[in-house]
């Protein structure tokens, strides 16, 4: 359960910042204007601007269990630039499914982790 939203904050380099509130969801377009409206003071430095619009989309919920987390995507950019424009789709899904692999490997290993210190 959850109401999810992704905010992104795109960079002068490209980049994008990327907000997810696992309970944002409701009212998150009247949420981001008020955010990106107190970050506009400091328009002209991108990275505090940032700054002040995740911390106003998160307020006081920092410490939420089932709150908030931040990802950066440049490294998608990065392989979609690096190859012809013929091999982009590919290379983007190869490396989708490298990703969600290794995340689910991941899962898999810390459960038997998890398992064996318990029964341990």
């Amino acid at each position: 359960m959850g109401d999810r939203a992704n905010f992104g904050f795109v960079q002068p380099n490209g980049n994008t910042i990327v907000l997810y509130g696992h309970w944002a969801g409701y009212q998150m377009l009247a949420q981001l204007a008020e955010a990106v409206a107190k970050a506009k003071p400091r328009w002209n430095d991108t990275a505090y601007a940032t700054r002040i619009a995740v911390s106003n989309l998160i307020g006081d919920q920092w410490n939420m269990e089932t709150g908030w987390s931040c990802t950066l995507i440049a490294g998608s950019a990065f392989l979609t630039e690096s190859v012809s424009p013929e091999m982009k789709t590919s290379s983007q899904g190869a490396s989708d499914l490298v990703m969600n692999l290794s995340g689910a490997g991941g899962g898999a290993l810390a459960g038997v982790i998890i398992g064996t210190q318990r029964n341990g």
